[in-house]
């Protein structure tokens, strides 16, 4: 009886300790993280929304006032404020693009980035350029329905060059 009190025991502080250790391990997050991350929230709904103008203002203003510690939610925002630049058709966006690129090569939207560039070349029919930059992309990592305008859009490429 006394061993079978003790194993209860066990059991039950150590359950305890682990729903208190684990409660323990959910960091709060700070009042500028939050603001931070609902900062770029509101300027990914405007992209999402098709507002670009709009998100584009919110990315940039977002990346000009970020800390160290937002590294890469700034890189975030840089990569879509260059997207935004190209559903507008801004002058700038192939610098804007190619700038990303060179910054931050680690970045996880280097492949979009590329991909989106020749995709830019491509409708400027400057066949030489897109050809470079669809080489760059992965084609592994594009989403199955980017596929078929990858294949199609790098053979026609190389036909009309």
């Amino acid at each position: 009886m006394r061993f079978t009190n003790q194993i209860t025991g066990t059991v039950f502080s150590l359950i305890l300790l682990f729903v208190f250790s684990s409660t323990a391990l959910y960091a709060q997050q700070t009042i500028h993280y939050d603001n931070r991350q609902a900062e770029f929230n509101t300027a990914m709904e405007l992209y999402k929304q098709e507002k670009y103008s709009a998100a584009q203002h919110a990315f940039n203003e977002f990346a000009q006032r970020t800390s160290p510690d937002d590294a890469l939610l700034k890189e975030d925002a840089k990569f879509y404020a260059s997207m935004c630049a190209m559903k507008l058709h801004n002058r700038n966006v192939q610098h804007l693009i190619k700038t990303f690129i060179f910054e931050h090569p680690e970045n996880p939207n280097i492949n979009e980035a590329s991909f989106q560039l020749a995709n830019h070349y491509f409708k400027e029919e400057i066949y030489g350029a897109a050809i470079k930059w669809y080489d760059k992309v992965d084609k592994l990592s594009l989403p199955e329905e980017q596929m078929s305008e990858y294949y199609f859009k790098t053979g026609f490429c190389h036909y009309a060059r």
